[in-house]
């Protein structure tokens, strides 16, 4: 049986780029350690991307393609 997680985080208010690429590359190492020896994980893809509004993404709305 194959299963997907989906995680979906906001930031707010950074002060600066520097702050932006310190808290992206915390998040990619503390997902890849996450899932480095994770028998059960068989890959990963991480992407920080700009957000606008203030309303949370509805996750189960959300589309996937496997093509």
């Amino acid at each position: 049986m194959k299963k997907r997680g989906i995680v979906s985080l906001k930031y707010d208010n950074f002060e600066d780029y520097m702050a932006i690429g310190h808290q992206e590359k915390a998040l990619k190492d503390s997902i890849t350690n996450m899932v480095k020896d994770n028998k059960y994980v068989f890959s990963f893809q991480f992407k920080m991307t700009e957000k606008r509004g203030d309303a949370p993404p509805d996750i189960n709305k959300m589309k996937f393609s496997t093509a």
